[in-house]
C-alpha cells in the first residue's frame, strides 16, 4: 500500500498421488503467520514467507507483534479487525482512481505443487473490508467488490495489460461492506491446466466494482480488503467452508454444498427444515426449487440437467436471513 496518497502512517493432497491419504493445503503459509521480520510500517508484504505482491508491489502486512497503530492488529492504519486465525493478515487496495482507475494491489503465491488438470480443487479464503483505521489518509473511503482468486501457469509479466479480465475462478458476489466480520469466500474449480500460481485481487475494472461510500471522513479515495486463511485442496472437507459464500458471524447458519452428476448435496450446521431452496443462473433465471424436507443436516437431491456454469442457490429460512451460495457445476466429459 504505497500509493501516492498514502502517508506514514488471500481431496486429499492437491496432487492426489497414488496411495496418498494425507490432505494438504496447497497454499504455503495461507494464514500469513510465518514472517521474517515483524512489520514496522505499511507496504511490508516482503516480510511474509512465501508470498509476493506483483504489479504495484505494495500489499500490506499486519501482525499482533507490531507496536503502535500503523501495522498492528486489531487497530491499524487501514482499519480495525482481529485476525480470522492466528496473529496476522494481509491487506490490499481493491478499487482506486489512481493510475486512471487501473491501480490494484495483488497478493500471489506459488502453490506447493501444481494443480492436476481435471481434478477438482476446493478453495476458501476470508476477507474483511478496511475502513475506520488509525489514519484518515489510509482508511478506506469506499466499499467495493471484494477480491477474487485466479490461477496462473506463471504470473503475468505485464499486469497493466492483464487487468482487467472481469472474471475470477472464485469471487464473492456484491460489495464487501461489513467491517465487523470476516466473510468466507469459497468455491470449487476444475482446472484445465497444471496451474502453479494463484493471485488474489479485485480483477474487475472500476465500472464493474460497484463502489459505494463507506466513510465520508476518510481521505484515501480507495476501497480496501484484509485477507486471511487462504486454502486450496482437493479434499472438499479440508478447507473450512468447502463451497459457497457466507459470512461467519455469530448465529449465522453455515451451509456448504456441491452440485454435479445430477445431484445437489448440501450440509448445514443447524436444522433447516422447511427452508425454501431456489437455484438460479447468474443471469437470474430460476432452474430448480424445492424445500428442505427434514431436520437432517444433510441433503442429497436430484436436480435437472444443467450446463457447466456457476449457479446461485438462495436459501430462505422460515426464521432467519436469506442466504446465497455460489455453486460451480462441472459437466464430466
Amino acid at each position: 500500500m504505497n500509493a501516492p496518497a498514502k502517508v506514514i502512517f488471500v481431496f486429499l493432497l492437491g496432487s492426489v498421488l497414488v496411495g496418498s491419504t494425507q490432505a494438504q493445503n496447497l497454499v504455503p503459509n495461507g494464514s500469513f503467520e510465518d514472517y521474517t521480520n515483524c512489520p514496522t510500517s505499511f507496504g511490508q508484504w516482503a516480510n511474509v514467507v512465501g508470498w509476493t505482491s506483483p504489479f504495484t508491489q505494495s500489499a500490506d502486512y499486519y501482525n499482533a507483534c507490531a507496536s503502535g497503530v500503523v501495522c498492528s492488529v486489531p487497530l491499524n492504519t487501514a482499519g480495525y479487525q482481529y485476525p480470522a486465525q492466528g496473529d496476522g493478515y494481509m491487506g490490499i487496495i481493491t478499487y482506486a482512481t489512481l493510475m486512471g482507475g487501473t491501480y490494484r494491489e495483488v497478493l500471489a503465491t506459488e502453490l506447493v505443487q501444481p494443480l492436476q488438470p481435471g481434478v477438482p480443487v476446493y478453495i476458501t479464503y476470508k476477507v474483511s473490508p478496511g475502513g475506520f483505521g488509525s489514519n484518515v489518509n489510509n482508511s478506506a473511503t469506499w466499499a467495493a467488490k471484494g477480491p477474487g482468486l485466479n490461477f496462473f501457469m506463471d504470473l503475468p509479466t505485464d499486469w497493466q495489460s492483464y487487468l482487467f479480465p472481469n472474471a475470477a475462478v472464485v469471487e464473492m458476489p456484491g460489495v464487501l461492506t461489513d467491517t465487523a466480520a470476516w466473510t468466507t469466500v469459497s468455491g470449487m474449480y476444475v482446472p484445465d491446466s497444471a496451474y502453479q500460481w494463484l493471485a488474489i485481487a479485485n480483477f474487475y475494472e472500476n465500472e464493474q466494482s460497484q463502489a459505494q461510500l463507506l466513510d465520508s471522513t476518510a481521505q484515501s479515495d480507495w476501497a480496501y480488503a484484509f485477507v486471511d486463511e487462504v486454502c486450496v485442496s482437493v479434499d472438499p472437507s479440508y478447507c473450512s467452508g468447502g463451497m459457497g459464500v457466507g459470512e461467519h458471524a455469530a448465529g449465522t447458519t453455515q451451509v456448504q454444498g456441491t452440485i454435479g452428476d445430477g445431484r445437489l448435496r448440501l450440509y448445514a450446521d443447524r436444522d433447516l427444515k422447511g427452508s425454501m431452496l431456489r437455484l438460479y443462473t447468474l443471469q437470474g433465471a430460476l432452474v430448480w426449487s424445492s424445500t428442505w424436507p427434514t431436520t437432517d443436516p444433510f441433503l442429497d437431491v436430484p436436480v435437472p440437467s444443467l450446463a457447466q456454469a456457476v449457479y446461485v442457490l438462495k436459501i430462505n429460512q422460515p426464521q432467519g436471513p436469506t442466504q446465497a451460495l455460489r455453486l460451480f457445476h462441472s459437466v464430466q466429459p
